[in-house]
């Protein structure tokens, strides 16, 4: 996200997150209002809970995931982590839900319209998928220039091929099949 926030009702992103959702959406919740910042800024105190394994209450998910997932690119930790942090922040959500604040919730992030709840896990985002997307079409187009290269100094190196060597059977020694 360049700059913006991802609002957790339409999915785009807004500079000013908090403006965003009390003039867009009309979030008249306070505690719903709160969340939906925290979830736009993918931040959150909360202990997480693995992505990758069963995992419930890693309080460093980031060194669980170098270190027992062998993620090692930060990239990609960088977004586990941010899922995860939203999965415990729509898990608070559905608490709030559950709660039935007198001020009634206008996102349906925690009914799993987004999520599927019943997985206890978070799924990659859309922004992340679009991410990766551009990781590796700019992957693919390095290896697309790096296969170019690499055909052009084989037709540059290209001789005559080597004569192979004739086998015995083929000089018309008898080979004894014993």
């Amino acid at each position: 996200m360049e700059g913006g926030k991802l609002c957790g009702i339409c999915f785009t992103e807004a500079i000013n997150i908090k403006q965003h959702l009390l003039r867009m959406h009309k979030v008249a919740n306070l505690e719903e209002l709160h969340l939906l910042q925290k979830y736009g800024s993918a931040r959150t105190t909360a202990v997480l809970d693995c992505p990758c394994c069963v995992k419930k209450g890693v309080v460093r998910l980031d060194k669980h995931l170098q270190n027992l997932h062998n993620k090692t690119s930060s990239d990609e930790r960088a977004a586990l982590l941010r899922e995860a942090k939203r999965f415990a922040i729509i898990k608070e959500l559905r608490d709030l839900r559950l709660s039935d604040p007198s001020v009634p919730l206008v996102s349906e992030l925690d009914l799993g319209t987004s999520y599927h709840m019943d997985q206890e896990r978070p799924g990659p985002s859309r922004v992340d998928y679009e991410a990766r997307i551009q990781r590796l079409e700019a992957r693919l187009t390095s290896l697309e220039r790096s296969h170019a290269l690499l055909q052009k100094k084989c037709r540059s190196l290209q001789v005559a091929p080597a004569p192979v060597a004739p086998t015995s059977a083929q000089k018309g020694e008898h080979v004894d099949k014993h």
